[in-house]
């Protein structure tokens, strides 16, 4: 499948290019004894945080939190492949975290008002699907990655738009979801 190629191809470069700078850093991480679960869990906090500074309208502290937020979620998998440490635990911890993120945010966004709500409660609804989903099939079904968009969108400000890029994404993933069950049959 195309997607499924071009999504592999980029990851491929993501993880060749972007890692080796990584390495000093890495290094440090050894040095002071912090896993890649370590780096997930401080990024789940600054996650949160950033969260919490969006429910009250601290856009400024919302937009440093949440980038922080997702550097730490680039270190924890290059980390881990780093240490050729990569278990599926430490998947779905990662997962797991990034998605209820997303949700978190959500439902922040449809409490406040930020867009109309029924859109909100669409992409909630189909977001949960897909990235139930593909938890349960053991993170081996397709997946299409909504999370850094809708993050990247509200950071500039562009709610309605990080809100259709996520329910886009995740319906789309649902669909190649089910075409790999077709598939499979």
């Amino acid at each position: 499948m195309l997607y499924k190629t071009l999504r592999n191809n980029v990851i491929d470069w993501w993880r060749k290019n972007i890692s080796k700078p990584l390495i000093p850093l890495f290094h440090i991480f050894e040095r002071i004894k912090l896993n890649p679960n370590h780096l997930t869990l401080i990024g789940l906090l600054l996650g949160l945080f950033g969260v919490y500074y969006f429910y009250i309208g601290n856009h400024l502290l919302f937009s440093i939190f949440i980038l922080i937020h997702i550097l730490f979620d680039v270190l924890d998998g290059n980390y881990a492949r780093y240490l050729k440490n990569w278990k599926n635990r430490g998947e779905y911890l990662d997962f797991s975290v990034d998605s209820g993120l997303v949700v978190v945010l959500l439902i922040i966004s449809y409490l406040m008002n930020i867009v109309n709500t029924k859109l909100i409660l669409i992409s909630i609804i189909l977001f949960l699907i897909h990235h139930i989903w593909h938890l349960l099939s053991k993170l081996k079904s397709p997946w299409a990655p909504s999370r850094t968009w809708l993050f990247v969108f509200y950071v500039f400000s562009l709610f309605i738009l990080g809100i259709w890029i996520t329910l886009i994404l995740s319906l789309f993933g649902i669909i190649l979801q089910i075409i790999e069950i077709i598939k499979n049959k």
